[in-house]
């Protein structure tokens, strides 16, 4: 997605296109912080080092995931940024202001 709205370098996305983005991005994120947790309460287990092996592949997974989702919201901010700023509220309602 965001090679794409790089390789266009227009504005052709709609401020309801951009929030409904960044609502799915935002689901996307909670859903990820989901498995994270629950990847996280198997490390307290007793585990044999193939399943260790497996959490911590699940665990890139979800970071490249993060690497991904922040790639897309800044592209959209460098190609749409005057429409972003559902995106924006979302993040420090919801992200940043528990991180504060």
């Amino acid at each position: 997605m965001r090679d794409c709205i790089e390789e266009l370098n227009a504005r052709f996305l709609e401020r309801t296109d951009i929030e409904k983005m960044g609502q799915k991005m935002f689901d996307v994120m909670k859903e990820s912080e989901t498995r994270k947790e629950e990847n996280e309460k198997f490390r307290g287990d007793d585990l044999e080092e193939e399943e260790l092996d497996h959490l911590k592949d699940a665990d890139l997974d979800e970071d490249t995931l993060y690497v991904a989702l922040g790639d897309l919201m800044g592209t959209l901010f460098k190609t749409h940024k005057e429409l972003t700023l559902g995106i924006v509220e979302l993040l420090y309602t919801h992200v940043l202001s528990k991180a504060l």
